[in-house]
């Protein structure tokens, strides 16, 4: 079942997290520099997506614990079952679709959620729902999308439109450079640390530096 993107589209699991910790940011001094670096919007996370995967069309989903069948839709590409003899079939079917797996980037606590990717190519679908595949997904990390998505996918998250808090840097041999958060702790104390990562081209990812972000004490997720 499809729910409404706009409906659910605060529940990714970057933004669950963020809830959590807005308003406590750490005035400490030796926070990660963001001079050189873009801030993260919701149109650079997703807008330079380069798949390496053959797709007509592709949807990044958000959705709930394994066995629940609604999800919401945080981005698409390409125009649906634009190649095919019966599209409303063809539609139909693709609304149907769901993860092989448990899916990536598990999130929303303390409930569940998850996200995965179904594309359709000329009536055949396929899904990418762990971290390996969303990597087979993208190929060689050559744009910001496919590198936000890449460290996205490993447990850290980035508020948008604050760029000292998380953002983004193209680096000359290829790569970026990416001032992202995550929760190490989640209860009393929770702790959010901001790290700052370096992402290859292969996908290999390099963390540089690691700094506490926030501390709530006597809260948990």
């Amino acid at each position: 079942m499809k729910l409404h993107t706009s409906t659910w589209r605060s529940l990714s699991p970057l933004l669950l997290v963020f809830c959590i910790t807005a308003g406590l940011k750490s005035c400490n001094s030796d926070d990660i520099s963001s001079d050189g670096f873009d801030p993260i919007t919701e149109s650079l996370l997703y807008g330079s997506i380069s798949p390496e995967a053959a797709a007509n069309y592709f949807e990044i989903r958000l959705g709930f614990c394994p066995g629940d069948e609604e999800y919401s839709i945080l981005h698409s590409q390409g125009t649906a079952c634009e190649e095919v003899s019966d599209p409303e079939t063809c539609e139909a079917n693709l609304e149907g679709q769901g993860p092989d797996g448990f899916g990536y980037n598990l999130g929303c606590l303390p409930g569940c959620c998850t996200t995965y990717i179904i594309t359709e190519n000329q009536g055949e679908f396929a899904s990418y729902d762990s971290r390996e595949e969303l990597l087979t997904f993208l190929g060689r990390i050559d744009s910001r999308s496919d590198a936000l998505l890449w460290v996205q996918s490993d447990q850290y998250y980035f508020p948008y439109d604050d760029v000292d808090a998380a953002g983004i840097r193209d680096m000359p041999d290829g790569s970026y450079r990416i001032i992202a958060l995550q929760t190490v702790a989640f209860c009393a104390p929770i702790i959010t640390e901001q790290v700052l990562l370096e992402v290859s081209p292969d996908g290999s990812i390099r963390e540089l530096e690691r700094r506490e972000y926030s501390r709530l004490e006597n809260a948990c997720v």
